[in-house]
């Protein structure tokens, strides 16, 4: 395998928009005018090293076999993901009358969190898991590959 397929710009690193309702990445990585659009930053390190901070008061129930209740476990990746890899946003609204929403870590937080946010968590999830090979893709092709 040509590992050369696996190279990605470091630039291109700092995230990519995401239209919310194409589920695609945004043309040119520019978010929409008008469309819900949120950056998102592929897995990285910095992501795994959150994650397992938020693991450490619970290291002793997982090392005798016990696992992690589903709000806790939900509230350390949401924390970690908040943290590190949803890092904007734009044309976010909620409410009746819909308001603005700007972009924060605490509600990006309770976005990743909130049970309610289950639809919204998971495709952000999913744009997380498809980033790499986004990025990767996007590289061979513009390589000529």
């Amino acid at each position: 395998m040509n590992l050369n397929l696996w190279m990605v710009d470091p630039a291109k690193l700092k995230g990519v928009w995401w239209d919310l309702l194409a589920n695609t990445p945004c043309p040119g990585n520019v978010p929409h005018k008008e469309r819900t659009c949120f950056k998102i930053v592929p897995h990285s390190v910095a992501l795994d090293a959150a994650e397992l901070a938020g693991m450490q008061p619970y290291v002793a129930i997982r090392l005798r076999g016990g696992k992690l209740d589903e709000p806790t476990a939900r509230s350390i990746r949401g924390k970690a993901v908040a943290e590190t890899t949803l890092v904007d946003w734009v044309n976010v609204e909620m409410g009746t009358p819909p308001a603005p929403v700007a972009y924060s870590v605490e509600q990006a937080e309770r976005f990743m969190t909130d049970p309610v946010w289950e639809n919204l968590r998971r495709r952000i999830e999913l744009w997380i898991h498809n980033e790499t090979s986004l990025l990767a893709d996007a590289e061979q092709t513009a390589s000529g590959n």
